[in-house]
């Protein structure tokens, strides 16, 4: 039976559910744990908020009539302590939410770095791949523009006024044929 001033097990079921209790109040729990079907419902329920606590969704403040029942149940079960585990009963695996879950987040956080790096690794892979298709691109489109000002440049003194064309042609077949346009103005020829 417990006192006045003592917690009882049930009191450290919440914090247990969340994962918030000392090694040494873990297996005190858990041994109660054991031997109460009550105490187990009350994790089991403590879990089931917990989880949907984190969850998130809209929160709705609680009324005031929680508060005072919350704060009730604090004031006259406030004062309970544990029951010291009996020898030998304390399980050997611990629920994940006492001993696993700090190791858990850690390894989860870790497999997420290496993933993201593994993607950033990639991504600038890509991007470099894309920059030198880029430069490429950009070195034929430069050659492309500097050949069609040639042909611009060559058209423009083939139409010039004053520009005569001379076909020179030979026997045979096919016939080969050469053009010259030749500019007098400008004393300039163009074979073609």
């Amino acid at each position: 039976m417990t006192g006045p001033g003592q917690e009882t097990p049930l009191d450290l079921a919440a914090a247990y559910a969340l994962g918030a209790l000392e090694p040494d109040e873990v297996a005190r729990l858990e041994a109660f744990l054991a031997t109460s079907t009550e105490a187990q419902r009350e994790v089991a329920e403590y879990r089931e908020v917990a989880a949907l606590l984190a969850r998130g969704g809209d929160m709705v403040a609680p009324g005031d009539a929680l508060r005072v029942r919350l704060l009730a149940r604090i004031g006259h079960d406030k004062g309970h302590a544990l029951p010291a585990p009996a020898t030998g009963a304390v399980s050997a695996a611990a629920p994940a939410s006492s001993r696993g879950v700090p190791w858990l987040a850690l390894a989860a956080s870790l497999l997420l770095a290496g993933g993201l790096g593994a993607a950033l690794v990639s991504a600038r892979g890509r991007l470099a791949g894309v920059e030198t298709e880029l430069a490429a691109r950009d070195r034929t489109l430069t050659q492309t523009q500097q050949l069609l000002t040639e042909r611009e440049a060559t058209l423009n003194s083939i139409l010039e006024p004053g520009v005569q064309l001379c076909q020179l042609t030979a026997s045979g077949d096919p016939e080969p044929g050469i053009q010259l346009y030749f500019n007098r103005a400008q004393h300039q020829a163009i074979v073609h």
